[in-house]
This record gives C-alpha cells, sequence and structure tokens, in this order.
C-alpha cells in the first residue's frame, strides 16, 4: 500500500482491501497508522474503509485525531472491527461539529448500552 501526495485523487482508502477478510495484517495496520493523520491530511478522501480491522483503543484515538480537522471524509466503514463503547466515544468526541461525514457504519460490534447511549 503506497500512501502519498500522488495518490490526492484516490476517492477512499479501503484497510480491509489490502488485508485479508477476517485476518489482520498487522504490518499494513502499523504501516497505515504511521501514515493516516499526514494522508486525510494531504489527500481529499471521500471513503474510509476500516472494517474486519481489529483497532483497539489507541488505534482508534490515532485515527480520531486524525479525523477531527478533516473535512473531506464524507463516509467511515467501521463494520466488524470490534469497537467497544469507550472507542465509539473516542470516535463521536473528533467528529462533534464534523459538517461532511454522511455515513458511519457501526454494525456487527461490540457496543453495549452506553454505546447506545452515546448514539442516541
Amino acid at each position: 500500500m503506497k500512501l502519498g501526495k500522488e495518490d490526492s485523487r484516490v476517492k477512499g482508502i479501503a484497510l480491509s482491501k489490502v488485508t485479508s477478510k477476517g485476518n489482520n495484517n498487522h504490518q499494513d495496520v502499523s504501516f497505515f497508522m504511521k501514515n493516516v493523520e499526514d494522508w486525510l491530511k494531504e489527500n481529499r478522501i471521500e471513503t474510509l474503509d476500516l472494517k474486519f480491522q481489529t483497532l483497539g483503543y489507541s488505534v482508534c484515538t490515532q485515527i480520531a485525531y486524525a479525523l477531527k480537522y478533516n473535512t473531506s471524509v464524507t463516509s467511515i466503514d467501521l463494520w466488524g472491527t470490534s469497537l467497544k463503547d469507550d472507542e465509539l466515544a473516542v470516535f463521536l468526541n473528533s467528529l462533534q461539529g464534523n459538517r461532511t461525514l454522511t455515513s458511519l457504519d457501526l454494525g456487527c460490534n461490540k457496543l453495549g448500552d452506553s454505546g447506545a447511549t452515546l448514539l442516541a
């Protein structure tokens, strides 16, 4: 996976397409995480597809920070990422005031009552 200014025409990034379904390739995830903040700032992507990736709290925090000031992402797919309530809170806090996001897929995650309350 190559990230950089030359990829600015890309409509989205699908980490789930880089790694095999249900089988995390930590090398690809690590590479993505080292570059996600700069890449989201330098490229006008519309779709961030992270389905089937087990992200964890620290990775969610990094992605959320990168999204905080992003104005081009309109769709985020977190389907099947084993997302928990505290990780959802990090994402939702970073997206407060966001006017461009129109789709957030949270299907098949480990959200409980407090996650549902956050979404209400």
